[in-house]
């Protein structure tokens, strides 16, 4: 008997028992979810990561894993709260105290967990609620409620407030009746407004895809979801000239799992179809597989003609190997496995050929019943799944081709440019400064210091690239214009080094305290560098259709505002002159403070985000101002 006659003996038809079955356990299931949501508080979720669900509060809550919780007075953060939008929900407002205090009693999330060190909630010293100021560490209130104080802010939003359901035993249901209703009533909103709760433990993902799917009478009879593969599991997608659904569809699952030689036939039956559909679709797409082994070069970039630091060279490693990852659009991996399966079926079901006349057939037949193997769901599901983001990858790579071109093409120019840059320039900017008297030590700082700024932007345009792959939805037209701004925010240091610190050097060379001087005047100009780099990316920014997409572009970019900042701290403490004079040492603990500021909650409006921009360019300016008037009193 064939394999296909031998599968085709294995389909069974719906039974009323096996409904009735399949009800009760259905039935089963969905309890074990609604209890689930019962002993659960929080709900962070797949798809809106910048809040969560609090089930005790019915209220949702910014999520210190992506919000960056920053100091505002009452009427600062009213004004913040009303610009957010994020993930297209309003309604945000600064928590009243009473909410405060509920959102911290009883178990914790993790990024404020009591007994963890990275205790983002407890590390603040104060929080703003609409009454007045809260200090948690000491569970103390201030009365002041005026706009002389700042304090830290934590967004909520109240507009599914009527879902609260707090059950304070958490083990077991009170009101039975009363609590699954409001868990059905949360589960309703998380699917109208499209959040996909984490859930960490997979059966309870399982459980709650299937109870939503059946919400939108989206499911298959009760028979089909209990005795048969589903679909999505085994289906290839695009171009691989079909799917293993009509070869699985109808496979009792049961009978297969409990029979070793029925699982073994199967098994070869599944991957052969498999390995024809991979060598289809090869073979009938040769231009995409082609461009892909191509893309513009970057793979096949010799590491090895740049001359690299240790640092620069570790960078670079691991990014060329991050890259042939990327860009792995082969399936020998793939098929390996695939190989690697049929053969081990194979040579099992030899074992059970009649031809090995064992003497003892009862004790022979028990071995090979009893050799391990994973349950059939599992195996086609793995299975599946490994083929499938193979193919997915490819299709993300057709959809994407023109950016990661883009930047391929970008960073392999880049890395040629850096190899000249480190040598025959240096060469002529060594030369040039020489002429000029300028000491060799001092060419060479000058150098290294110009060197990490090249170096910073090589880093970006491969962090550029990871969020091309990550499938994170920046259009084509935003990634060419970052580019563009990337390339005259280089020339713009490359002309400050080439030409401008000279002049800065010569200026303060002899004067009282010239050293330092000649730092923060260095400084200070390759900040306002970063700034008018900087605003080209609000531009940007601004122009982004999502406020994810906003979100992006602005990490990516962010931690650039803070890097002269940074240096001038860093280079004060290190010179030891953070406590020349107790003015001085004010003035740098508050330039210091300007790290702690963030431009994320203004995302939503461009107007408040350029207003901070300016203030924040005024106050650097300004305290570096008074830095220097102190350097001149102290030195």
């Amino acid at each position: 008997m064939s394999i296909l006659d031998q599968m085709s003996s294995a389909m069974v038809s719906t039974t009323e028992n096996k409904t009735n079955i399949n009800k009760s356990q259905d039935k089963n299931d969905e309890e074990k979810l609604f209890l689930y949501f019962l002993k659960q508080r929080w709900f962070f979720f797949e798809n809106k990561e910048m809040f969560f669900y609090d089930k005790w509060s019915g209220f949702l809550w910014a999520n210190l894993d992506y919000y960056e919780a920053s100091k505002y007075t009452k009427s600062e953060g009213e004004k913040v709260t009303k610009n957010i939008k994020w993930h297209n929900i309003d309604g945000w407002e600064i928590p009243s105290l009473n909410n405060l205090k509920n959102f911290l009693s009883g178990n914790r999330v993790s990024w404020f967990d009591i007994k963890s060190k990275n205790n983002i909630i407890d590390e603040k010293d104060a929080w703003l609620t609409k009454e007045s100021i809260y200090d948690i560490e000491n569970s103390r209130t201030s009365s002041s409620t005026n706009d002389y104080y700042k304090s830290f802010l934590l967004p909520c939003n109240k507009t599914f407030s009527s879902t609260k359901l707090k059950n304070s035993s958490e083990d077991k249901f009170i009101n039975k009746e009363y609590e699954i209703s409001q868990i059905k009533k949360i589960i309703d909103i998380f699917v109208e407004q499209d959040f996909i709760p984490k859930f960490y433990e997979a059966e309870y993902a399982t459980l709650y895809n299937k109870y939503v799917n059946k919400l939108k009478n989206k499911d298959t009879s009760l028979v089909e979801k209990e005795e048969t593969v589903e679909q999505e599991l085994i289906e290839i997608p695009v171009n691989t000239g079909g799917n293993l659904k009509d070869l699985f569809a109808n496979i009792n699952i049961k009978q297969v799992d409990s029979s070793p030689i029925k699982f073994y036939q199967i098994t070869i039956a599944m991957v052969e179809q498999l390995l024809k559909h991979i060598d289809e679709f090869q073979h009938n797409n040769p231009e995409l597989m082609s461009s892909v082994r191509n893309l513009a070069g970057l793979k096949e970039f010799n590491q090895s003609d740049l001359k690299l630091n240790e640092e620069e060279q570790d960078f670079i490693n691991s990014e060329f190997k991050h890259i042939d990852a990327i860009f792995d659009f082969e399936f020998n991996k793939e098929k390996e496995f695939l190989f690697n399966l049929l053969a081990e079926a194979n040579n099992i079901l030899q074992e059970t050929a009649m031809s090995n006349n064992p003497s003892k057939p009862l004790d022979f037949l028990a071995n090979i019943e009893t050799i391990k193997r994973p349950s059939f769901t599992f195996l086609i599901e793995y299975t599946g799944k490994i083929i499938e983001a193979k193919v997915q990858k490819i299709k993300w790579f057709n959809t994407k081709s023109k950016e990661i071109t883009k930047i391929s093409a970008e960073l392999i120019s880049y890395l040629g440019q850096y190899q000249t840059f480190t040598t025959s320039e240096f060469h002529t900017f060594e030369k040039k400064l020489l002429e000029d008297s300028i000491d060799q030590e001092k060419i060479v700082v000058w150098f290294a210091k110009w060197r990490e700024e090249r170096f910073i932007i090589m880093q970006k345009l491969f962090n550029l690239l990871k969020l091309i792959e990550q499938d994170l939805k920046l259009p084509t037209e935003i990634i060419i214009r970052v580019l563009d701004s990337l390339k005259n925010y280089q020339q713009e240091i490359n002309n400050f080094f080439s030409k401008e610190v000279v002049s800065i050097h010569k200026k303060y060379a002899f004067q009282t305290a010239g050293k330092f001087q000649e730092k923060f005047e260095t400084e200070i100009q390759l900040a306002n560098i970063v700034s008018k780099f900087s605003h080209s990316i609000k531009e940007i920014i601004f122009d982004c259709e999502t406020i994810n997409q906003k979100i992006l572009i602005y990490r990516w970019s962010s931690d650039w505002f803070n890097l002269h900042v940074n240096e001038i701290v860093s280079f004060s403490k290190e010179s030891n002159i953070k406590d020349l004079t107790p003015e001085f040492s004010k003035i740098l603990n508050k330039i210091e403070r300007l790290n702690n500021e963030n431009f994320e909650t203004y995302l939503n409006d461009l107007q408040s985000y350029s207003e901070f921009m300016k203030k924040r360019d005024d106050n650097f300016h300004s305290l570096m101002f008074k830095m220097r008037k102190e350097l001149e009193k102290g030195v």
